[in-house]
């Protein structure tokens, strides 16, 4: 007779619906386990099954080889600010001001001006807009394409020939 007990695992690098969605299909694909239910929130996910008398850092071990994405854990994930980008993206961003005050005091881009809107302006919000909507529209795809091939072991090919291909048509 199968005793099927229910246990409780973190999920590491889970962040959105679709991480859910993917945990659970692929737990669920486990001889073992009977129905896997994920809580995005609680970053953990809930596992019915038999596993017999195996410890949980056992099963989470297993169970962690059929997640293509994640790992599951007894503990928490710890989440630590990376204090040392802040050292690179503050410089940055200051330089990114710096180059606009300057355009702007050589009169190239005057985005202030309510009065009329110059060739400059049109030109700098036809190139915010387009990335933006790019970025919104073909960033998923980008980021599906990418984990797929990465998985493979091709990282670099794929984005070349996206980017050949965007650039083209």
């Amino acid at each position: 007779m199968e005793q099927k007990n229910t246990h409780t695992f973190h999920v590491h690098g889970m962040h959105c619906n679709a991480c859910v969605v993917l945990t659970e299909g692929e737990l669920a694909e486990h001889p073992n386990v009977s129905s896997a239910q994920a809580d995005l929130k609680s970053r953990s996910v809930e596992i019915c099954g038999d596993f017999g008398d195996r410890s949980l850092e056992d099963i989470a071990k297993e169970l962690t080889g059929l997640l293509s994405q994640h790992s599951l854990s007894t503990e928490k994930e710890k989440k630590e600010i990376p204090w040392k980008e802040f050292g690179i993206a503050l410089p940055v961003a200051f330089g990114f001001a710096l180059v606009f005050i300057l355009l702007q005091k050589l009169g190239i881009v005057n985005l202030v001006s309510s009065g009329k809107v110059t060739y400059g302006t049109a030109f700098v919000i036809g190139i915010i807009a387009s990335l933006s909507t790019c970025m919104a529209v073909v960033g998923g795809l980008v980021l599906s394409m990418s984990a797929t091939f990465a998985r493979e072991g091709d990282k670099v090919r794929p984005q070349v020939f996206f980017h050949i291909g965007h650039s083209l048509f």
